[in-house]
């Protein structure tokens, strides 16, 4: 059946509107693109036909946008790593954070999800390459913020755990809270992070290249980070991973004879680690 002419005529006045859409917004998408390599250049030559202002004129009026900008990343990223600015001092810490900037743009409207890439950034920085437990430290304080975040679920006591499962306990699974994670690094970053939370900065009882576990938890929205020895780190990643509670101490006795597994439950039980648990199927 052949469509009417009115039809016809709708469906053409249609696709031109469509067509002119796209061709009024392909020179705003390019304008848009060269204002942004404007503001991250550090030159005052303009894009071809972006802005007509003299050179100079449009310089100072750059620099005070990007003056703006560079504060916003600044005081974003000092959010989530105040401990890697009191590492590298104010100034230092906003001349990273604009590079970064410059080489990690934001993907998403939500601020708190600027730095997730800022430990990958320090990793390969030249301007710190001296410092490689840079990156370490910057990746413990991003789990710190993200956990700060993390939904809010109440945890269980481990008494409220062994009055519901009694002597079948060791037959169950344990559930993290969202908020919890295991760190591992191969610098002291945990230790650096904890030395940096009283003033004046303790000084540190190990060496920056030694190796650390942590456990990072959130109870009663209190972020805490625990250094922990290999046993207690492969015991948790164990649970962590949905072993069985049995299966995991097992894995802590063969680690080391000597663990005291009642101290030790004791202790996760009490940073909030656990918000449920669910039998072997």
């Amino acid at each position: 059946m052949s469509m009417s002419k009115d039809a016809n005529d709708a469906i053409n006045e249609v696709e031109n509107r469509v067509e002119n859409e796209v061709k009024q917004t392909e020179p705003l998408a390019q304008n848009q693109k060269n204002f942004f390599e404007l503001l991250m250049s550090k030159e005052a030559d303009s894009p071809t036909d972006l802005f007509s202002t003299p050179a100079d004129l449009l310089e100072s009026r750059m620099a005070i946008y990007r003056g703006n900008l560079q504060a916003i990343w600044s005081k974003t990223l000092a959010n989530a790593y105040p401990v890697l600015q009191q590492l590298v001092g104010e100034e230092f810490f906003t001349y990273l954070a604009f590079q970064y900037g410059r080489q990690y743009p934001s993907q998403s409207g939500d601020l708190n999800l600027f730095g997730d890439q800022f430990s990958d950034f320090l990793s390969l920085e030249t301007t710190v390459k001296d410092y490689p437990y840079f990156a370490s430290v910057a990746n413990l304080e991003w789990n710190l913020h993200r956990a700060y975040y993390a939904e809010n679920i109440p945890f269980i006591s481990l008494s409220q755990f062994l009055s519901e499962v009694g002597e079948l306990a060791q037959q169950y699974r344990l559930l993290f809270h969202p908020a919890v994670a295991l760190f591992q690094a191969e610098y002291a970053a945990a230790q650096i992070y904890l030395a940096h939370q009283v003033q004046p900065v303790q000084t540190m009882d190990v060496a920056l290249d030694t190796p650390c576990c942590a456990l990072i938890s959130r109870p009663s929205w209190q972020l805490i980070v625990t250094p922990l020895d290999n046993t207690s780190f492969l015991t948790l990643m164990a649970l962590q991973q949905g072993q069985t509670l049995g299966d995991a101490l097992a894995l802590a006795i063969a680690s080391d004879s000597q663990f005291d597994i009642a101290n030790a439950l004791q202790k996760w039980f009490g940073l909030g680690v656990f918000v449920g648990f669910e039998c072997k199927e």
